[in-house]
């Protein structure tokens, strides 16, 4: 579970989590209690719905049934009970910088930089790159070479 986060962190998580909701953004989910056949635990999760301020619902492979199998839940849960895996900006890719800086040069060279700003958003929230700081502040897992939910 995430520390107690104060309003402004919750914020920047919304703000964060809501822009990137197309994306399937992936998460630690921690399950404190269960009913209905959920059982407590720690599980890797999709957000799915986002109401861009604290209830979320998410998707998470449940292997607590009788078979053993994995098989696909859902459950509803707050800001608190998850964190997003995401990239710190110095992982990028050789390629990734170069199509970064490509992108971004356009911001000085178009007509309409607000449209080039918002395409830079979303290229950093479709390559899952923590350019609000999550990961330092403990709102957000470090997505590493051993540590990858989304390969």
């Amino acid at each position: 579970m995430n520390h107690d986060m104060t309003d402004e962190e919750k914020r920047l998580l919304a703000y964060d989590l809501a822009a990137r909701l197309p994306f399937d953004v992936k998460c630690q989910f921690t399950l404190e209690y269960g009913d209905n056949g959920h059982k407590e635990g720690v599980y890797l999760a999709t957000i799915t719905t986002f109401d861009g301020q604290n209830w979320l619902e998410v998707e998470y492979n449940d292997t607590s049934g009788a078979s053993g199998k994995p098989w696909m839940r859902d459950w509803s849960c707050t800001l608190d009970d998850i964190k997003p895996y995401l990239r710190p900006m110095e992982s990028m890719t050789e390629e990734e910088a170069a199509e970064f800086d490509e992108l971004s040069s356009k911001l000085f060279e178009h007509e309409s930089p607000e449209k080039i700003w918002g395409q830079v958003v979303d290229w950093m929230n479709a390559h899952y790159l923590d350019f609000r700081g999550l990961i330092p502040m403990g709102l957000a897992i470090a997505v590493t070479e051993n540590n990858n939910p989304y390969k």
